[in-house]
């Protein structure tokens, strides 16, 4: 839900049909921030808001939108979060547990879903 309100509020500030669209794109560049904070595979979600802009064709927005998603990452950093050594931590901890005896078959089949 943060992701599709991110790409809402892009496409709304990219097409102007808000009274303020540049406060629409430093919402949705929040709101993008916070999403790649959620969860590491959401920052995928970029190719869904290059399309918007693709789109509408323009890059207006683009600026706005990357001051506001700046924001949370520098918010993140300086509260002392490695969103890299995070990651590597995720990664051994899930060997750790079920992701270590799951057959590669697992992934193929799995993603699918």
């Amino acid at each position: 839900a943060v992701a599709a309100w991110s790409v809402a509020l892009l496409a709304l500030a990219a097409t102007r049909r808000v009274r303020f669209p540049a406060a629409a794109a430093v919402g949705g560049g929040l709101l993008f921030g916070w999403t790649c904070y959620l969860s590491y595979g959401l920052g995928l979600m970029a190719a869904v808001l290059l399309m918007v802009l693709v789109l509408a064709r323009t890059a207006r927005p683009v600026v706005p939108f990357l001051l506001g998603a700046l924001v949370v990452p520098a918010a993140f950093t300086l509260a002392g979060f490695n969103w890299w050594t995070a990651y590597h931590l995720l990664v051994e901890r899930y060997y750790q547990g079920a992701g270590g005896i799951r057959p590669y078959a697992y992934w193929v089949w799995a993603n699918l879903a």
